[in-house]
């Protein structure tokens, strides 16, 4: 346990589930999925006391590089996939993040699918409607993507403007995956299309991921994960979940350097799941 500062404790927390994924029509007028995610972090960073979110940050901006960006987990430079999630997680606590990640994304190199995709996200996301369309699609035939980050990735990117071929991207992770039935990746058949004949299959089997200690794991028999219970805690947001078990289960993912780790037990965090953990936070906020 942490001892700069805690988080608040689950009695400020109720289990009225967050209305996450529209029950109409995907094709309706609706908050994207993308927004929806956003939200669900700014709940879970409300929930956090204000030490304790100001320490979040101080911790996360102490991975920035001269260049801006955030190191990887060697914190030797630094990495779009990282950067993302640092980005992803600063808006959740404090808004607006610094100017020096923005410059980041606009001038660093990609290297890899999954970092051109983070790249792009971050510049494409806030473009105005019809030129966001244009460079979503660029991307998409520049870079066909083709395991499931970039897959997922991809959904969220034509959720803002081509709600039509979201779930199509999203259904495609478990085509792509040898490890179909991980959690992650049944979530994403879940949020992909809520009606689907399989559906009540999938929630019978994240269900029985759902550790009696808290969290979920991301396969069976295994230790339950950050990735994992927010992935499946937001699949599953129509089911009356408990609550307060997963909230001491991410307390307990909390490490001494100030960020989030996969696990509880580990000596160290990172970005990407400190960004994890404020989802499964704000999937216990009404």
């Amino acid at each position: 346990m942490p001892t700069q500062a805690s988080i608040t404790l689950p009695a400020q927390f109720n289990t009225k589930p967050v209305d996450f994924y529209p029950k109409t029509s995907v094709y309706s007028t609706r908050m994207n999925l993308f927004q929806s995610i956003e939200e669900t972090a700014k709940k879970g960073a409300a929930g956090l006391t204000p030490e304790a979110r100001n320490s979040l940050v101080i911790a996360i901006q102490s991975h920035c590089s001269p260049d801006g960006g955030h190191t990887d987990l060697s914190q030797k430079c630094s990495d779009p996939y990282y950067s993302f999630f640092a980005w992803l997680s600063l808006r959740a606590l404090s808004d607006t993040p610094p100017a020096s990640l923005q410059h980041y994304f606009a001038t660093c190199r990609a290297l890899s699918p999954i970092d051109h995709f983070c790249k792009a996200f971050v510049q494409i996301h806030s473009m105005p409607a019809f030129k966001r369309k244009l460079a979503s699609l660029y991307l998409i035939i520049r870079h066909p993507p083709y395991n499931p980050y970039t897959l997922f990735l991809s959904g969220l990117l034509l959720d803002m403007s081509f709600p039509r071929l979201a779930p199509f991207f999203l259904r495609l992770t478990r085509k792509n995956d040898t490890h179909a039935l991980s959690t992650s990746r049944l979530a994403a058949q879940l949020l992909a299309n809520p009606r689907t004949a399989n559906a009540p299959l999938i929630r019978k089997k994240l269900l029985q991921r759902h550790s009696e200690t808290g969290g979920f794991s991301s396969a069976d028999n295994a230790s339950p994960d950050l990735l994992a219970t927010a992935v499946a805690r937001i699949a599953l947001s129509s089911e009356s979940l408990d609550t307060s078990l997963d909230l001491l289960f991410a307390e307990a993912c909390w490490c001494p350097d100030g960020l989030f780790s996969a696990m509880p037990g580990l000596s160290s965090g990172d970005v990407e799941h400190t960004y994890y953990a404020l989802l499964v936070l704000g999937t216990c906020r009404a």
